[in-house]
């Protein structure tokens, strides 16, 4: 069976397309059905503005010079800019497969790692972060409508597939449920307006928002700091002997960090014109000292309500269809996909392939456009080894690898996997 690419588990549509539940289902699956052990990993970044080099050199600590700042700041939107980005492994293990009246079952079973996070923001946060407000004297920057998102969990995963082999069967489904640890949360809320008065003699600050954040003692691969469930759901038509639809659903669940979590709330006006420096070389002044820090009449103003609770969150849910046709006369297929996920940051992304399927080697290729990023182009290839060994290797920005100065997104994905 030859139908569409399987899709990941990642919250980011158009990255890495390994998961254990579809990949019987995928072109660049060589051994549909096979118990199989596999091992996956994937790393993605996309945005509307922020560009690879930029992303690059921040994420290296470089010196960014004004030349990437201008670059960025002329692709940025006035509101809404987007940024998604994340790291993803997995242990995946196909362990038991039965076969009656037609009807293939496949139960499997895996353990993974996930990172997410996204942000969004304005121009305004961009310029006071990285250049900042020297530009706005006698100006008022606009902060509000920013989010920022950060999950750090564990799954632990079981689940079947029902495939119809007859002739005339054309509904196969699967699911699967998972268990979740979490690990580390950041989740920021933020609205607020800074006005900067002529040569910088005041500041005016007006700011509202919250902040959860995970037990910061506790942060390494064994802590629990929060429990949660999760589903998927995959569907799989057959149109006619050459043409499928897939359709699925995943990251269907909820997390509920513990009463560990700290909540932390803003909202204040407050007025601001320096501190006193008694003496510019004494290092124990105010300037530096803890009292700056943690003294009521600096930081209270700002921070109104700190507290620790527990906190629910709802996963990002991510659905895609998937159009596929099949020449096999030819040994090529073509793939139409739309993806979708809940929240502010991710678009409608829409994407378009072709590839070729040969006994020992498969390869495919895309554009898309959407998601956290904009225009991309990606590739896939598959390497069947001695029978028992596949190896898969790709890109669905492979464009961030040779424009890193033009494109907003990059990642690549490889999986690993043994025959049984």
């Amino acid at each position: 069976m030859c139908v569409s690419n399987a899709q990941t588990d990642s919250p980011e549509p158009g990255t890495s397309q390994f998961s254990e539940e579809q990949f019987s289902f995928s072109p660049h699956e060589f051994f549909s059905g096979r118990k199989n052990i596999s091992l996956n990993s994937e790393y993605y970044f996309g945005s509307n503005a922020i560009t690879n080099k930029f992303f690059n050199y921040n994420y290296l600590n470089r010196f960014i010079d004004n030349e990437l700042k201008t670059d960025v700041s002329e692709r940025l939107n006035a509101t809404g800019n987007r940024l998604g980005a994340g790291f993803n492994t997995s242990l995946l293990f196909t362990y038991k497969t039965k076969e009656v009246a037609g009807t293939k079952t496949l139960f499997f079973a895996g353990i993974s790692n996930r990172n997410f996070s996204e942000w969004i923001f304005n121009r305004d946060l961009f310029e006071l972060f990285f250049r900042g407000n020297r530009a706005y004297e006698g100006k008022t920057a606009d902060v509000s409508d920013s989010r920022f998102r950060l999950y750090q969990y564990q799954k632990l995963t079981w689940g079947m597939f029902s495939i119809n082999t007859g002739d005339t069967a054309k509904v196969s489904f699967g699911y699967s449920g998972s268990l979740l640890i979490g690990q580390m949360l950041r989740d920021i809320k933020l609205n607020g307006k800074l006005f900067t008065a002529a040569n910088g003699e005041y500041l005016d600050v007006a700011a509202s928002g919250n902040m959860h954040a995970s037990d910061s003692a506790h942060t390494s691969l064994a802590s629990v700091n929060g429990f949660g469930v999760s589903a998927d759901f995959f569907f799989h038509y057959k149109i006619s002997r050459d043409c499928y639809l897939n359709f699925s659903v995943s990251d269907f669940g909820f997390m509920n960090w513990n009463n560990n979590t700290s909540l932390v709330s803003v909202d204040t006006n407050f007025h601001f014109e320096g501190v006193e420096v008694d003496d510019l070389f004494n290092f124990s002044d105010s300037v530096l000292s803890d009292a700056m820090l943690t003294d009521s009449a600096q930081t209270e103003q700002f921070l109104t309500n700190r507290k620790k609770q527990s906190y629910s969150i709802v996963l990002p849910v991510h659905a895609t269809v998937e159009l596929f046709y099949e020449i096999k006369e030819e040994k090529i297929f073509f793939t139409l996909r739309d993806e979708i996920m809940s929240g502010e940051a991710f678009n409608n992304l829409a994407a378009i392939g072709m590839g070729w399927k040969g006994k020992k080697v498969v390869v495919s290729a895309e554009v898309s456009y959407g998601g956290y990023g904009n225009l991309n182009a990606g590739i896939t290839a598959s390497f069947l080894i001695k029978k028992e060994y596949s190896l898969t290797i790709g890109s669905h920005a492979v464009n961030g690898f040779i424009v890193p100065a033009f494109s907003t997104s990059q990642g690549a994905f490889v999986s690993l996997k043994k025959y049984l």
